[in-house]
């Protein structure tokens, strides 16, 4: 490998460090409005009352959807991260089977 071939390594993985960190600081910030859109519109709709937001229980039933809904966002986004890792491990585990039987019909 010559030097300037290194260098061009160099500066690619820098430009990776980069997106990642834009990515991250990008996806955080959706995640906070978007986590405080409920709040700000019960606030400013008035949809819970002091009371109701001291013990997190509302008879609100836009409140409630916009929480139930929240929910499943998270939850769904967590399976999602899951399933490459899960393709992978499956088509690694397809190529072993598949060495044990040739071995096996040998």
């Amino acid at each position: 490998m010559s030097v300037e071939q290194v260098v061009r390594l160099d500066e690619a993985a820098d430009g990776v460090v980069l997106a990642k960190g834009v990515a991250m600081a990008v996806l955080f910030s959706a995640s906070m409005v978007c986590g405080l859109v409920p709040t700000l519109l019960a606030r400013r709709l008035r949809w819970v009352t002091a009371d109701a937001a001291g013990n997190l229980k509302s008879s609100n039933r836009a409140v409630r959807s916009l929480l139930s809904f929240g929910g499943g966002v998270l939850l769904s986004t967590t399976f999602l991260h899951l399933m490459p890792e899960i393709q992978e491990n499956i088509e690694t585990l397809q190529g072993e089977s598949e060495a044990a039987l040739n071995e096996l019909r040998q």
